[in-house]
């Protein structure tokens, strides 16, 4: 028995090796299989070219080796030197240049002013420095897109994108040094005290972190409290608006501090003045970069350190793998084998320059399972790999198990990431049934991940008529024929919600996944008093797409306007009818929390607050490892053959308004005076979609005057309204009979035939500050006043409105406040153009 058992033994021995041993090879042939089909991102090759402007070399731009829409390319502007010339720097980084060129364009890219190869530039250690001389061709004080053309030894041929101006007396040398001068003493609490003169510290500030600091901050945010900050990067200056008074600059470099590195973002608006230059906005970011080398672990807690950007991250159904994109580096956490895995960054300590660190780009974690594996998503443009220099929405997935990225699917995108950044933050999802929804350019896309069938669910959406869930897995959007559909990204078809008749439904959110809409009566739209349309809520319901609605919110007499949904509340803007001045005034608002939220997790991210570094942030994780010890893990990329490019080619015909505050799009409208609203709370621009400015909030005249107005009375036969756009007609050289001009046609409808090359605008509800701008640019407006009459705004002061009256036949001064109330009790209603011809 003894010997029957002993041989049992070894058999079952001899099996075990033989297993193992077999186990060993498969495994070593499966790496060397992953090591034959996988390799490292490629490195960055495109070469940085920076723009020489009194002498500092600014606006450093990265190359585009795609078709693009230069018009939504507005980044940087560089004034050109008195000759028309500007010289360039380039960084080649070693790589082969066999060509340089450039055009110049209008700035919607339709017309060619001027397509020049260069014949000689000076090369030195992977440097070169080169003049465009810029043909007598363009206009002054117009701006054009410049377009820099670099061909590599291979004949890839890269774009660089700025526009231009040739303007004098900008005093760009001041507005610089004066930047980079303020920038400097902030380091130094002795020099720091210089700059209290500046700011304008008040309650406004939040003083409770170094992650954000404006210009309401206090002087220990200012001057970096107690963290000595020593600056490691250069200070890479960014010049994003200029005009003789004014300029937008921003600065951006890397700090280490208590052995950590920060990224940090400066934003200067400054206003030059007779004796000085004046602060009239300032803002500082400061981002830790997460470094899997450190002690990220610490007793169950992982460490982000001080933070400004809200942190994305998911984690699995057992909580055990937990996943997050910290400064546009995508982690994961392993808690079962403390594995952290770096699974995307363009960025690492091996490729580590001004190429790899750039953040026109974005991660976005799509989806994670027990496993470990991640499907993400990349979007914006391309530091390095097959993409490098592309813009684009790219699939990736990670494999837990062999620890290797691979794209599934890249959507090459024609327009700026900012853009791009809107769309993928309001819908990028993928369901349970493997079908990838996004939204882009207005349309929401499903594409089957497995077969590639794509299908256009909704096209030309309003963007503020589109609502999405936290996850993106609940969509709604308003019809044009007063409805909702609700979608649920996992069922087959979407939901319809009917409005009652003589009502309308708008859709405002999401509370988890139920939809919060507003319900309206026709009959009570009106206006405000500035003349903004008000659509009164007189009840908001909470829907829940498979058991009805869930909550009705409605007061007798209140009616809600707008609401802002964050965590578990809902904040309810409210107004009540005041019947004595006919119009709605604003009340308290109120709340409505939800106490069960679907979206409890077991790791929990949260804040600390410590004396040196105030606040910082940290994830305490549902389990707690046994040691702080972690195995880093770096992912190699799969190769494939072909391409995984698809083409999504709906056409965007929407005539849409873009403001832009600080260099980047903060909103994105239809109605051309909520665009200028929007703007002129933050001292921004509007462009359109051709990026003519409809709007700016500086480059315009302290005082101006029109001149040339042909003063006429209005009689029987030509009205107020008449008489006005005449005159407006008469200025740009259009002559007609006043006493028909309008007939048959509105006031709108008659500039726009008679302007061809100027884009005609409905300013209601906008201030009179804001329709001064027109003024400025010699373009009368024409304000509607009581009894539908109408005067003409032809200049103004800082104290003072010119008008010109049809009815009293004159043309005056009138004060500022007495005119400002006058057309606010009128309801601001505005009408005026700009010449966007290009």
């Amino acid at each position: 028995m003894k010997a029957k058992i002993g041989k049992a033994l070894l058999k079952i021995g001899v099996f075990i090796s033989v297993f193992l041993l077999s186990m060993a090879v498969a495994e070593e042939l499966l790496n060397r299989g992953n090591t034959d089909m996988t390799t490292e991102m490629g490195q960055a090759t495109l070469p940085i070219v920076y723009m020489n402007v009194n002498d500092e070399y600014v606006n450093p731009l990265h190359g585009y080796t795609a078709d693009m829409e230069g018009s939504y390319l507005r980044g940087t502007i560089t004034p050109l030197k008195a000759n028309r010339e500007v010289d360039i720097l380039i960084d080649t980084y070693g790589a082969i240049i066999s060509k340089i060129g450039y055009e110049v364009r209008s700035k919607d890219m339709k017309r060619l002013i001027e397509d020049t190869d260069l014949s000689g530039y000076n090369y030195e250690n992977d440097m070169i420095t080169a003049t465009l001389p810029i043909k007598d061709l363009i206009d002054d004080d117009t701006e054009y897109m410049l377009v820099i053309k670099i061909t590599d030894g291979s004949g890839k041929v890269a774009k660089y994108y700025t526009r231009i101006i040739n303007k004098s007396e900008l005093y760009l040398t001041d507005k610089f040094t004066f930047v980079k001068d303020f920038s400097a003493k902030t380091f130094d609490k002795v020099t720091a005290r210089e700059l209290k003169t500046y700011m304008e510290t008040n309650a406004e500030g939040d003083n409770s972190s170094f992650g954000y600091v404006n210009i309401h901050s206090n002087f220990t945010q200012l001057s970096w409290g107690d963290l000595q900050p020593i600056v490691s990067s250069e200070k890479e200056l960014f010049l994003l608006e200029v005009d003789s008074l004014n300029a937008c600059i921003e600065l951006n470099y890397r700090v280490f501090i208590k052995n950590e590195y920060y990224n940090v973002k400066e934003y200067f608006r400054i206003r030059r003045g007779q004796e000085r230059i004046f602060l009239m906005e300032y803002e500082r970011h400061m981002n830790q970069v997460f470094d899997e080398d450190k002690n990220v672990l610490v007793n169950g807690k992982i460490l982000h350190g001080i933070l400004d950007e809200k942190l994305q991250w998911v984690e699995n159904k057992a909580a055990n793998i937990y996943c997050f994109v910290q400064q546009n580096a995508l982690y994961s956490f392993n808690m079962t084998n403390n594995n952290l895995a770096k699974i995307f960054s363009f960025y690492d300590k091996d490729n580590n320059d001004l190429r790899t660190r750039y953040d026109a780009h974005g991660v976005k974690i799509l989806s994670i399972d027990d496993a470990g594996n991640v499907r993400f998503l990349v979007y914006g443009y391309m530091n390095r790999g097959i993409h490098e220099g592309e813009v684009g929405a790219c699939i990736y997935f990670y494999d837990g198990a062999v620890n290797t990225v691979e794209e599934e699917m890249f959507f090459p995108y024609s327009k700026s990431f900012q853009l791009l950044r809107q769309d993928m933050q309001a819908l990028s999802y993928i369901n349970n049934r493997n079908v990838l929804y996004m939204l882009m350019d207005g349309s929401v896309y499903r594409i089957n991940m497995e077969t590639g069938k794509i299908d256009v669910v909704a096209s030309d959406l309003d963007d503020n008529r589109f609502v999405s869930s936290k996850d993106n897995s609940m969509i709604a959007w308003q019809t044009e024929n007063n409805k909702i559909e609700f979608f649920s990204l996992n069922a087959a078809a979407p939901v319809e919600v009917v409005a009652d008749a003589g009502e309308i439904i708008v859709p405002l959110g999401f509370m988890d996944s139920d939809l919060i809409y507003g319900r309206a009566r026709i009959a009570e739209i009106t206006t405000d008093k500035s003349g903004s349309t008000v659509v009164p809520m007189y009840a908001v319901n909470i829907l829940n797409i498979n058991d009805g609605i869930r909550k009705e919110y409605k007061q007798d007499g209140i009616y809600t306007t707008d609401i802002d949904v964050e965590d578990n509340m809902i904040t309810l803007y409210r107004v009540r009818w005041n019947a004595e001045i006919g119009f709605f005034e604003e009340v308290d608002n109120d709340q409505i929390m939800n106490n069960q939220s679907e979206n409890a997790t077991k790791n929990q991210f949260t804040s600390v607050v410590t004396e040196e570094m105030e606040t910082t942030y940290q994830t305490v994780l549902a389990k707690t490892p046994a040691t702080n010890t972690v195995k880093k893990l770096n992912p190699k990329h799969v190769l494939y053959e072909g391409s995984r490019d698809i083409a999504l080619e709906q056409e965007d015909n929407r005539e849409l308004y873009y403001v832009y505050v600080m260099g980047d799009i903060v909103g994105v409208y239809a109605d051309p005076a909520d665009a200028i609203r929007r703007a002129e709370t933050s001292f921004g621009a509007v462009v359109d979609r051709r990026d003519s400015y409809i709007w700016q909030g500086g480059n315009r005249y302290l005082s101006k005057t029109i001149k040339g107005m042909d003063v006429r009375s209005s009689d029987a036969l030509r009205t107020t309204t008449a008489c006005c756009v005449d005159e407006m007609l008469k200025l740009n050289g259009v002559y007609l009979d006043a006493r028909t001009l309008l007939n048959g046609t509105t006031v709108i409808g008659r500039l726009k035939e008679s302007l061809p090359d100027a884009t005609v605008l409905d300013l209601t509800g906008c201030s009179l500050d804001a329709v001064q701008y027109y003024v400025s640019c010699g373009n009368p407006v024409l304000a509607v006043i009581e009894a539908d009459e109408a005067v003409l705004i032809v200049g103004y002061d800082s104290q003072n409105t010119v008008i010109y009256n049809p009815k009293l036949g004159t043309v005056d001064k009138y004060g500022k406040i007495e005119t400002t109330s006058w057309f606010m009790q009128n309801g601001n209603r505005f009408i005026s153009y700009i010449n966007t011809k290009q």
